[in-house]
């Protein structure tokens, strides 16, 4: 699917904000049953990082900017994207500068 430009640049400065390259790959909570959420960040067609939260034990701005992106799809009439990307996940690809984000 495609989303406006003002809403991508929203998500994009929300991830900003956490400052993903100094986030650690893995946070987790000392329980179970409870949600993992994975985000990765792909740049010319390879990953450059994947961060995982179990338990939202991520710092506060990378939550925020995961969950603003979590639902979004249920807004969007989404068709399937051909990729040579290793990923089995649904993605949401900007045609701005082919970074894809995933929540």
């Amino acid at each position: 699917s495609k989303i406006d430009l003002k809403t991508f640049e929203k998500i994009e400065n929300n991830f900003k904000k956490a400052n993903i390259k100094n986030l650690e790959n893995h946070y987790s909570a000392n329980w179970t049953d409870d949600n993992t959420i994975t985000v990765s960040f792909i740049k010319n067609n390879k990953i450059v990082k994947t961060i995982s939260d179990y338990g939202h034990k991520s710092p506060n701005d990378f939550m925020l900017a995961y969950e603003n992106a979590q639902y979004l799809y249920q807004t969007l009439k989404l068709k399937k994207i051909e990729t040579d990307i290793p990923l089995s996940l649904e993605l949401i690809k900007s045609k701005r500068d082919s970074t894809i984000l995933n929540s």
